[in-house]
């Protein structure tokens, strides 16, 4: 009985694993933004050439994401501090998840304004292991984008 009752116990917690995986590598992206760190940042992404980052433009391959992040936040104060918001992870299989969040971008008006938006990233890799961390494909699509943003503003 004792060992039914302990099974009962960790079956929630086995199943929260992925959920929780995906949210330990948008947490680790939030504190290497906010310390300035964007090759820690992109360490949140798959590093293939099959990362897809959509914006305004669609960008393919880890390196030109990196690249794409370092031409547009050249300074500490052009990245600003970033949060993650509202966030829902729904597993679509076993190794992929679909996440819907929000963004925010706090910065001085000087450093480009405050960002906001929504952000859809694809979280890959959660069946491979413990030691296979969750890697992402991010959307930051037209929808993320308020109006006052150009069209190279964010992630």
């Amino acid at each position: 009985m004792t060992r039914f009752l302990c099974l009962l116990v960790a079956l929630p917690l086995l199943a929260a694993a992925p959920e929780q995986q995906i949210r330990q590598v948008l947490d680790d992206q939030v504190s290497a933004w906010n310390r300035g760190d964007i090759p820690a940042f992109m360490d949140g992404y798959d590093k293939s050439e099959s990362t897809t980052f959509v914006s305004a433009t669609v960008t393919k391959g880890h390196a030109q994401v990196l690249a794409g992040y370092l031409q547009r936040y050249p300074t500490r104060e052009k990245m600003g501090t970033l949060r993650f918001s509202d966030l829902e992870i729904k597993m679509l299989g076993s190794d992929y998840a679909s996440v819907l969040g929000r963004f925010h971008l706090d910065r001085s008006a000087e450093a480009g304004g405050e960002a906001a938006g929504i952000f859809t990233p694809s979280a890959l890799g959660l069946a491979d292991g413990p030691d296979r961390d969750a890697k992402s494909s991010w959307d930051c699509g037209p929808r993320a984008r308020p109006s006052s943003w150009s069209t190279n503003s964010w992630l």
